[in-house]
């Protein structure tokens, strides 16, 4: 059979003892079957991704009726998968990227056009991977009462925010962990997860294969942003 293993969380996954070692062990309940409808580079490459995505818009902001949502780094992994979610519920979505093109068939607007455009914003939600002045930027162009969702800290740990948004009324920026979610949730996350993929009929785009020895070249193709990487055995 295929499975999908969750390495992030609850004891450290397959990776409790160290990840530079000959043999790995998992507990029963970090293995999850994939559905035979998807591939495996989709999950490989997407699944951590879609997680994020569906404790966002499948629990956390359920129920919600449509909202304008501003997904920051709309090409990169999180980016593609919050973006199909937030389509998939039904909310209005800007995504926003260094160089403006597209994304899943969808124009995206550049950091430079969201900054200059007065028309580009009331934002009700945010998904914001990236932190530092992007963090000020989303929120400069958000509404009283954003839920703004920072996952993650690729651009480093520094978070700027615009002052005035934090003196609106319930402005939330939320840091968000996949790890923290309680290990009970996960297999409901999961599954999910799996219906978003299918339902949505995603696959992953626009990614490199590397075999397992050139880990060093696909680490720095992924840190360069430039593509999607996939190690294989």
């Amino acid at each position: 059979g295929r499975y999908f293993v969750f390495a992030e969380g609850f004891g450290g996954g397959i990776t409790e003892a160290g990840c530079h070692q000959e043999y790995l062990t998992a507990t029963p309940e970090a293995f999850f079957p994939i559905p035979h409808s998807l591939r495996n580079e989709t999950v490989a490459c997407a699944m951590i991704s879609f997680l994020c995505a569906a404790s966002i818009f499948g629990e956390k902001e359920k129920g919600q009726s449509q909202k304008r949502v501003l997904i920051l780094a709309g090409n990169s992994s999180v980016g593609e998968a919050a973006a199909t979610a937030a389509h998939f519920y039904h909310h209005e979505v800007t995504l926003a990227t260094r160089d403006g093109g597209m994304v899943l068939g969808q124009s995206t607007v550049s950091y430079q056009e969201l900054e200059s455009s007065p028309l580009l914003g009331g934002f009700d939600i945010v998904i914001d991977p990236l932190g530092g002045r992007y963090s000020h930027l989303a929120s400069s162009r958000s509404n009283p009462g954003c839920h703004h969702y920072l996952i993650g800290l690729s651009a480093g740990v520094d978070v700027q925010l615009f002052g005035p948004a934090l003196l609106q009324n319930s402005y939330e920026l939320m840091g968000f962990n996949l790890m923290k979610e309680a290990k009970e949730n996960l297999t409901g996350l999961v599954e999910m997860a799996y219906d978003l993929m299918r339902a949505t009929d995603y696959q992953v785009s626009d990614f490199l294969t590397f075999p397992l020895e050139q880990g060093a070249e696909a680490f720095a193709t992924s840190k360069s942003g430039s593509r999607k990487v996939l190690l294989t055995l």
